[in-house]
């Protein structure tokens, strides 16, 4: 596989990883349930920095701060109940 065919995927990874994990964020703050969703992106923040561990150098590091910087995006979304999906 070719690494525009690796960045692709990727990105089209991140769209769908980040709508899945953004709705059942949304729904659980909808519910009223906002430490649900804190739990859970607490614990994908977790599982993230660990997976990323077993990587090497700066894939490691470069892992870790994707991983925050993708969980703090979805925290935000989540302290503004107009960006909720309805």
């Amino acid at each position: 596989m070719s690494e525009d065919e690796v960045a692709g995927r990727l990105a089209v990874l991140e769209v769908i990883a980040r709508g899945a994990l953004w709705m059942i964020c949304g729904r659980a703050v909808e519910e009223g349930r906002t430490e649900l969703a804190v739990v859970f992106l607490n614990e994908m923040r977790r599982q993230a920095h660990e997976k990323s561990g077993q990587l090497q150098g700066m894939a490691a590091v470069e892992g870790r701060n994707y991983a925050d910087h993708l969980i703090w995006t979805l925290a935000d979304d989540m302290e503004e109940p107009e960006a909720l999906p309805h």
